[in-house]
């Protein structure tokens, strides 16, 4: 398990899945009537899973993010790092397949601007 990432292991899942549990209890005690987002871990956009179970809640969304965390700053990625430019549709295959599994809607919250920094 020494070789395992972090956002991998069964404790952090666990930990993660059940802090959004508690989260959304508290959230549906005050709401139960709109949308509450929850997000996937750090680095689903390239192409883990979202390491969180099917959530008993029937207004929830996933919003995940698209950005390339590979190679470097995203700005000089794509040259520096030619097979980031064949990424085509993987950003959204994800999100895709955990629509399938939970039922939940998606949402692209963020993506890409990094030429501020």
């Amino acid at each position: 398990m020494a070789r395992t990432p972090p956002v991998a292991r069964p404790s952090t899942r666990a930990r993660f899945a059940q802090f959004y549990r508690r989260t959304l209890t508290a959230l549906r005690a005050g709401d139960a009537r709109h949308l509450a987002f929850y997000e996937p871990n750090l680095i689903f956009n390239d192409g883990a899973d979202t390491q969180l179970p099917k959530f008993d809640d029937p207004r929830l969304a996933l919003s995940w993010h698209n950005y390339c965390l590979v190679g470097g700053r995203e700005r000089d990625g794509w040259r520096r790092w030619p097979g980031l430019q064949h990424r085509g549709a993987a950003p959204v295959q994800k999100p895709r397949s955990a629509r399938r599994t939970t039922g939940d809607a998606t949402l692209l919250t963020e993506f890409g601007a990094t030429d501020d920094l």
